[in-house]
């Protein structure tokens, strides 16, 4: 099972009535907590040997080819083997023959051997074999091809997918939503097209939060998004939540907190800002009532980026996010920005 971080242990928080939290001074009730950063020689042949005559191997070795002199003048071996040839009646052989044979084998040898240096580079050949070794372009295309499918999966109501590591045989997939069984049926389904099991983080969250998930789907497709990370996704109440933002030059954002009662706290104001990045440190409570049920409830906080701001997401106190998020949405669709989202998680009390 790839389900991890955290799945089983939010089961609690599910079947619980979950606390309301409170912003505790010096966040008031009105003035939520924001979220903190979460924090791959073949060496040459020698040359072959000439081939020697039947009659060679009577006589007595032959000296180096590099004596020249020595190879063609043998007198004493030939009429030996002539006389006794003559004394057996047999028909004496023609010395030029052997001779020449001598000379063919002198020349052969001063003749290099050819270089077998081609042999490694068929080896290295063989290795970048594109059947054994796809090109990377393939790769690319095939995380891509993952992405998009993971992006379009139909997962239902209250729902949101997305890869935070993908590679060309691994995946690591973080989901939001208000079970875990829509993403046991996702790994399946995922496994089933591309021949690996995915990892996945499932986020529990409340229905009131389920809006959340809306409003991530819709900026899906963004080319750009917001890097946000949490230094810790537990968080004890009247401690601080806090983390950091980083975007692209010259953008704009706003940092909003979803608690789990499905309310929106602005966080601009609690940011330490400089030109591509800002970081946070808000300390966050939940109220009596919440931290006598004992629960430890989710959070989410949304970073947008934008060229200007959005207008839609500048509340001053507290909103329900059932108006804020899909009115964010609507703004950024009809004054055609280009935007993106990124979207973490945490747990607070318990």
């Amino acid at each position: 099972m790839a389900l991890i971080a955290g799945a089983g242990g939010y089961f609690s928080g599910l079947f619980e009535p979950t606390p309301r939290p409170d912003l505790a001074d010096p966040v008031s009730a009105e003035e939520p907590a924001a979220q903190a950063r979460d924090e791959p020689e073949l060496q040459e042949a020698e040359p072959a040997q000439a081939p020697v005559s039947a009659q060679e191997a009577a006589e007595e070795p032959a000296p180096q080819a590099s004596d020249e002199a020595e190879l063609l003048q043998q007198p004493e071996p030939a009429q030996a083997a002539v006389s006794a040839q003559e004394a057996s009646g047999e028909p004496s052989p023609d010395t030029s023959a052997s001779q020449e044979e001598l000379q063919a084998a002198k020349d052969r040898t001063q003749q290099p051997a050819e270089p077998e240096a081609a042999i490694p580079e068929e080896e290295e050949v063989a290795v970048l074999d594109p059947a054994r070794q796809p090109p990377a372009a393939e790769a690319i295309d095939g995380v891509a091809d993952r992405i998009s499918w993971l992006r379009n999966y139909p997962g239902g109501d209250c729902f949101y997918a997305i890869a935070t590591s993908a590679a060309d045989t691994a995946i690591e997939i973080e989901g939001f939503g208000t079970a875990v069984d829509p993403f046991m049926e996702m790994m399946t389904d995922f496994q089933s097209k591309f021949g690996f099991e995915p990892e996945i983080s499932v986020r529990l969250i409340e229905p009131a939060q389920c809006v959340i998930t809306d409003f991530m789907r819709g900026l899906s497709g963004a080319v750009e998004a917001p890097q946000l990370t949490l230094d810790r996704t537990s968080v004890p109440s009247g401690s601080p939540v806090s983390g950091a933002l980083e975007m692209p030059a010259g953008r704009s954002s706003n940092l909003l907190l979803i608690d789990h009662r499905g309310m929106v706290f602005n966080l601009d104001s609690r940011l330490i800002r400089t030109p591509d990045k800002a970081s946070f440190s808000i300390p966050i409570g939940l109220s009596a009532a919440d931290a006598a049920a004992g629960q430890a409830v989710p959070q989410v906080i949304v970073a947008v980026i934008s060229p200007d701001g959005i207008e839609a997401a500048e509340i001053s106190k507290p909103r329900p996010a059932a108006e804020v998020l899909p009115g964010i949405l609507s703004e950024i669709q009809a004054k055609r920005l280009v935007s993106g989202a990124t979207a973490k998680y945490f747990r607070l009390g318990g």
